[in-house]
Formats: C-alpha cells, sequence, structure tokens
C-alpha cells in the first residue's frame, strides 16, 4: 500500500510496535585585517611557531566515520507536511507511530527502506492477534527530519471490530546526527573546533568531506578570529520540492594562542605590527 501525504501537524498518542527492523545509519566572514604583508608574518611564524601550523589532522582531527543503526519506536514528532497533490481529510482514524531513522547521506541521495511491524488483529476466534507486517517507504532525495507518511488502515484494529477499524501508521522520517555536520533548512554547518594562531593570522586552506563524496577546498586567505566563517556554494543538502542545493558554511569556533613566547618572540611581534594602531 503507497503512502498517502496529511497536514496533521500532531502525531498522536498511537501505540508504538516492537522490532521495527533494521535500518542505515551565505553568511560573512567578520573578518578583521591588519596592514602587515603576509610574508613577514609567514617568515616570522615559520622561525618563531613552526610548531603551531598544521594540516587537516591538526585542525579536523579524524575524520573517518561509519553508519548508525536505525532506531524505531512509539511517539510523536514535528511534521513538514509533503505536497503530494492531495487536500488533506479529516481524520477520523487514530494512528500508530513508527520513527525511521536515515543517515544525513541517505537524505541527500534518496533510499529505499524496508521494516516490519507487528499489528493487533482480530482473529478468526474473536482473539486479538499479532500479524506482521512489511513496510517499505521510498525516501526521497531532500526529506527533512519529521517528513511524515500516513499508511492507511495498516495499525491496530479495535478489540472485536473488523479491519476497517484500523488505525492509521504514521511513518515519521528521523534525521540521525551526523559526525561532523549539522543542517540547517538545505545548509550545512561544519563547525572547525580551532586553528592556531599562525593560521588566524597567515590564513589557510583546508580539505573537508562533502556530503556528496566530493572533497571540498576552503581557503581562508585573511586574518581569521573566531566566529569567522566560509561559504561553499550550491554543496550543500537537495531541496525536495525544487532540486537545488544549499551551501556549505564552514565556521571556525577557537583560535588557540600560545602559552609562552620568549622575549625576541615578543619583538619580533612588536616589529611586524609596528605600522598597526594598538
Amino acid at each position: 500500500m503507497s503512502p498517502s501525504a496529511n497536514g496533521v501537524a500532531g502525531a498522536g498518542a498511537g501505540a508504538g510496535f516492537a522490532n521495527a527492523g533494521g535500518g542505515f545509519p551565505g553568511a560573512g566572514g567578520g573578518f578583521t585585517t591588519h596592514e602587515f604583508s603576509n610574508e613577514d608574518a609567514e617568515r616570522m611564524f615559520k622561525t618563531f611557531f613552526g610548531g603551531m601550523g598544521g594540516g587537516m589532522s591538526g585542525i579536523f582531527g579524524d575524520m573517518g566515520g561509519g553508519a548508525r543503526g536505525a532506531a524505531f519506536g512509539a511517539g510523536g514528532g514535528g511534521a513538514e507536511d509533503m505536497d503530494w497533490g492531495h487536500t488533506p481529510r479529516k481524520r477520523s482514524r487514530g494512528e500508530c507511530v513508527v520513527n525511521l531513522e536515515c543517515t544525513l547521506e541517505e537524505l541527500y541521495t534518496g533510499t529505499q527502506k524496508r521494516f516490519t511491524i507487528k499489528r493487533q488483529v482480530n482473529g478468526p476466534n474473536g482473539m486479538m492477534t499479532e500479524k506482521d507486517e512489511t513496510i517499505t517507504v521510498d525516501v526521497a532525495r531532500g526529506w527533512k527530519d519529521g517528513t511524515r507518511l500516513t499508511y492507511q488502515k495498516l495499525g491496530h484494529e479495535v478489540a472485536g471490530q473488523g479491519p476497517e477499524s484500523a488505525a492509521d501508521l504514521v511513518v515519521v522520517i528521523k534525521e540521525a546526527k551526523h559526525r561532523w555536520f549539522e543542517r540547517e533548512k538545505d545548509n550545512l554547518i561544519f563547525q572547525v573546533p580551532s586553528i592556531s594562531l599562525r593560521s588566524a593570522l597567515v590564513g589557510f586552506k583546508a580539505k573537508i568531506p562533502g556530503i556528496d563524496g566530493v572533497e571540498l577546498e576552503v581557503a581562508f586567505d585573511d586574518c581569521t578570529e573566531a566566529g569567522s566563517s566560509r561559504v561553499v556554494r550550491n554543496k550543500g543538502m537537495i531541496n525536495s520540492r525544487t532540486g537545488a542545493r544549499g551551501d556549505v558554511i564552514v565556521k571556525i569556533q577557537k583560535v588557540t594562542f600560545p602559552n609562552h613566547l620568549t622575549e625576541k618572540q615578543k619583538t619580533l611581534i612588536k616589529q611586524a605590527f609596528s605600522t598597526t594602531s594598538a
């Protein structure tokens, strides 16, 4: 049975199911500048702060990752109303809610997922019995956390009544937490925990993984303070309605300062900044 979409915002209080099955798991810069050459700063810091640089391993750490297991259970969830070309109907039946977890990659590419629920149905002897029901969900590209699909009359039946008494089954898409991306609508936020003082002063380039598997290169060419960001256009999530892609926004959380400077280092820093205001 194919699902239908509806405009109901709440999840309802229907019963849940056991063993729901397996699955898979622009912004501006805000930069400050100084009137000194990068060449001078590069030479100075190579001499006295050579160990403070660091490539991607120092800035971002291990980027490896694996899939997260899916989790299904009873409960509610926020809704994104999907436009299937149907006029929302007034609901007269109850709801049984199943949460279907999807990874960010699955929501980018789209996928098909299957799981089995155990329904309470009326048996031939008048007693309630369990019936396994396998559900197939075609997850479209760009769906968001809270997207709801309704399968009519595939929930629990009312004791002593027939199949017409069955509640609707509502599948709610749950977006699994990603290892390094945070989703804001169609944009993806990549947080850089810390960069060195040298990188903050003379600039740096970094490579980060893309949600589509294509590596992205991001350049911070000027002085970079904590809270600065760079935007990589059209490399974010797919919009399920328009097909357009959002952006990837790389944000710097912190600039790490050295714990100690020698007198010679202090002197050279003063000389390098002698033409700037205090």
